[in-house]
């Protein structure tokens, strides 16, 4: 009994470390910056539309 506990643990563990990328990558909408550099400079941000980011315009 306590070696399907440990299997079924083992299990779980592995099938989120393998699959927990995918709660990582970036969905559309989401912004980025496309350079390191001050966060305050509104020329890095870019803005994830799907396949590549887009500039965001910014109205002061």
């Amino acid at each position: 009994m306590k070696k399907i506990n440990f299997l079924r643990k083992t299990g779980f563990l592995l099938f989120f470390f393998f699959f927990s990328h995918f709660a990582l990558a970036q969905a559309i909408g989401d912004f980025r910056t496309k350079a390191t550099a001050d966060q305050d400079d509104d020329t890095i941000w870019q803005l994830c539309n799907g396949s590549k980011g887009s500039d965001v315009n910014v109205i002061i």
